[in-house]
């Protein structure tokens, strides 16, 4: 007995101390961007790094281990770790030189002919500001429209809703779109980093992929083995925010976790005015806080997976919910909806409440030169707004007389449930270092349905197949070609709808039979076929290491969506009444997208031209009529014009020794659509924008303290008085933002604690792309924010 105990503490302890020589690297560029195919040497051990730059090596020892590191392209690298810990190793190769853990400029070097951008997970973190959209508008070209202080949507050269793709793990996130008011139900807390592509990408992400396309990526694995987490905490003082997120993963033996949960509540916000203007009237704000802004979020996720040597598969599924109000006057409400009650935190009529839940499988297989990827993906929106009923009269009735949603509650305003299930499977060939090919075949479906008082828009159905390829060739060493085509078959069938209820409302306020039955017949039943060929080209110039030019060329198009074909009623986001074309075509256009920088030693400077020209943009146009129904007003309708949008983004960064780092960008946009023969400027054109942030880092490894900076930014936006036609100008405006950062050393925990003030001198100004600007309503007044993070 005591023996066979012996063997076994015996074999525990040889194999606990053999479970110790386990080498988890990551080799990236100075960037931060992941190098694949670099060739690994430790001893008799050589592997190469997968996809994602990453390895993991079991060397003989745990004690001055040499290990090599080599790519075309870049200088070879040579490490030795004096002692192996349980930790990720992050190696980084350079052109020129490698510098481990130093102050490194934002630049790459690579063969990536796309104009990107890439965001860490930390850099959000150091950024939040309420939403994932306002988090990353720092970055030249990126903007977001707000909605109040915890929902925006992005934009990307002021093109937004159906004409930006947000992707997560691959798969276009699918929402209401459309919609000015629709935020991005993604949580800011369990992304690992973002890609940001600026130009045409349709070859890879479809129609929407116009302006460019947001990549969120969280799926991505943890490479450390055991348990490891981080718990942050937050807090705003503009609308009295509080939250809390909470991460934990884990990696054993291939098999892996990720796990996520974050909730926050905030009450209403506060602006720097005392009254605002709503429908003529001046409307005073008790303690300069508008009324009914609050609400709350929450999300989860989980993502679990196996890998092991060339086979890597994975499960995410995450849930998005958010309850927030809406400001009364979006819906027409009287003022007698604006006066305080007592209470900054509740949620009154009208509000939203959203809810976005996805289910992913993405699988990645590699033999020889050759990778298969398969990912599916069902996704469910519902978007529900609730508000006292009243009828297409103009008088309010009791809820007993209401018969309009079938479903639903009496005070169900609109009810939105959009379905989408996706594949896509992709094949990637590299017949050489030199010469790579992708292929890739897409379908999706979608099923939408309504419920509620209201109608905007009818219930629908929409098919989606696709196929693309794109080959990339180095040509010579410092020239890269990528090239591709894409060809998308689409089909979209629209339900009829007929408002009995508005029908009989009518017929009593005395119209004819013939007249009421035309304005309740809200949708005629519709079914489009698409189809579309779509092609780019770009190239890659690099004369030397310090110099990256990017040329791309290519169409770009995209489908009208339901909304454009098949609207008819009230759009409150947008206080109009909106009215489709189901005679719109496929929205075409030509993009051309030059970006150049020049990186050297501690600096960097980009310039960014581009232009895009569409032979038939479907928009909004203002007409004279006007609605029979009280609440109607002015219809719009949507119509197709030649339009063109051109600008450019350039910026500058400079490393002040170790400590100091400046950075400065301008941004300028000029567009014009054609209507009538005469030009008029596209409706929410970004204004002429300066921005400018300095860090200083005070403390380095001092005791206690690994590292305290200190920021400050600083915002200028031009005068906006290029606008469409019933569109108001804005004024330029100027805000400041300081921040103090400080991480800290406690034994095993470094927690970090960030500290932010936006809008110091309390600036009141208006976003023009903000659609509150249109009651006058201001930007939010001055805010504080704290967040403490403890990583374990």
């Amino acid at each position: 007995m005591f023996k066979s105990i012996f063997t076994t503490a015996l074999l525990l302890c040889f194999t606990s101390i053999y479970a110790q020589n386990v080498l988890n690297g990551k080799v990236v560029d100075d960037f931060g961007h992941p190098l694949e195919e670099v060739r690994v040497i430790q001893s008799k051990n050589k592997i190469t790094t997968d996809h994602r730059g990453e390895f993991r090596l079991y060397p003989d020892q745990n004690e001055n281990i040499q290990i090599e590191f080599q790519l075309e392209g870049f200088e070879t690298l040579n490490v030795t770790i004096d002692r192996l810990e349980n930790k990720l190793y992050k190696f980084v190769m350079n052109y020129e030189t490698v510098e481990l853990d130093a102050a490194q400029l934002h630049h790459h070097h690579l063969k990536s002919v796309q104009n990107s951008e890439r965001i860490t997970a930390e850099t959000i973190k150091n950024n939040y500001s309420g939403s994932l959209a306002q988090s990353i508008e720092t970055i030249p070209g990126i903007q977001s429209s707000e909605i109040g202080s915890a929902a925006s949507k992005p934009m990307i050269r002021g093109m937004g809703l159906n004409r930006v793709a947000v992707a997560e793990n691959g798969l276009k996130q699918e929402g209401q779109q459309w919609g000015e008011e629709h935020g991005l139900e993604i949580s800011s807390w369990n992304i690992d980093q973002i890609d940001i592509l600026k130009g045409p990408a349709a070859l890879e992400y479809g129609s929407d992929a116009v302006g460019g396309v947001i990549a969120v990526n969280s799926s991505q694995k943890p490479l450390i083995d055991g348990l490891t987490g981080e718990l942050n905490l937050f807090g705003r003082t503009n609308n009295e925010s509080l939250g809390t997120a909470l991460k934990i993963s884990d990696s054993k033996n291939g098999f892996y976790y990720k796990a996520s949960a974050d909730y926050s509540d905030y009450a209403d916000f506060s602006v720097p005015t005392d009254h605002i203007v709503n429908q003529g009237e001046e409307i005073p704000l008790y303690k300069k806080r508008l009324p009914n802004t609050a609400g709350n979020n929450h999300s989860v996720s989980f993502l679990g997976g196996f890998s092991k040597n060339n086979f890597e598969t994975s499960v995410f599924a995450s849930n998005f919910h958010q309850k927030i109000g809406f400001f009364p006057g979006a819906h027409g409400d009287s003022d007698e909806e604006f006066e305080d009650d007592g209470n900054r935190r509740n949620i009154d009529y009208p509000y939203q409440n959203v809810n976005h839940f996805k289910l992913q499988s993405i699988t990645n297989y590699k033999t020889g030169k050759d990778r298969f990827s398969l990912i599916l993906g069902y996704q469910n929106n519902h978007r529900q707004e609730w508000d006292e009923p009243h009828d297409h009269s103009g008088e309010d009735h009791d809820e007993e007389e209401h018969e309009h949603g079938e479903h639903g509650d009496e005070n169900l305003e609109l009810d939105l449930r959009l379905s989408t299930y996706d594949a896509q499977l992709k094949y990637e060939r590299n017949f050489s270092s030199k010469n790579k090919l992708n292929l890739g075949i897409q379908t999706q479906i979608q099923n939408n349905l309504i419920d509620g008082f209201s109608f905007l828009m009818p219930e629908y159905d929409r098919w989606n197949y696709s196929a693309y390829a794109i080959n990339e060739i180095e040509i010579i060493p410092s020239l890269t070609l990528n090239y591709g085509l894409r060809f998308d078959y689409s089909r979209l069938k629209i339900a009829d709808f007929f408002d009995s209820n508005l029908y009989e409302q009518l017929i009593e306020s005395g119209y004819s039979d013939s007249e009421a039955e035309q304005l309740s017949q809200k949708s005629t039943n519709i079914d489009k076929k698409f189809s579309n060929l779509n092609y780019s080209a770009g190239l890659l110039f690099q004369p030397d290491s310090n110099w990256d030019l990017n040329l791309n060329l290519s169409s770009s198009f995209r489908l009208p969506n339901a909304i454009e074909l098949a609207s008819n009623g009230v759009h409150h986001g947008s206080f109009i009444y909106e009215m489709g074309n189901p005679d719109l075509k496929t929205e075409k256009g030509l993009t051309a997208d030059f970006k150049t920088v020049f990186h050297k030693n501690q600096f960097q400077i980009g310039l960014n031209p581009y232009l895009y020209y569409f032979s038939n943009y479907i928009f909004l146009q203002p007409t004279v009529e006007i609605s029979p129904l009280p609440d109607g007003n002015q219809i719009y309708r949507y119509s197709q014009a030649e339009a063109l949008i051109s600008g450019f983004e350039f910026s500058a960064e400079k490393n002040f020794g170790n400590r100091l780092n400046g950075l400065f960008s301008v941004e300028y946009q000029y567009n014009y659509q054609k209507l009538n023969q005469q030009k008029q400027p596209l409706p929410m054109s970004p204004p002429t924008v300066w921005y400018s942030e300095w860090t200083y880092q005070l403390i380095q490894n001092k005791k206690k303290i690994e590292k305290l900076e200190l920021s400050a930014d600083f915002k200028f936006a031009d005068k906006q008085n290029r606008v469409a036609e019933n569109e108001e100008p804005t004024d330029g405006y100027f805000l400041i933002g300081f921040g103090i950062s400080s991480k800290f050393k406690f034994g095993k925990l470094n927690p970090t604690l960030i500290f932010k003030v936006r809008n110091l001198t309390n600036e009141k100004y208006f976003n023009h792309l903000s659609f509150y600007r249109n009651l006058e309503i201001p930007e939010a007044g001055r805010n504080f924010q704290l967040m403490l993070s403890i990583p374990f």
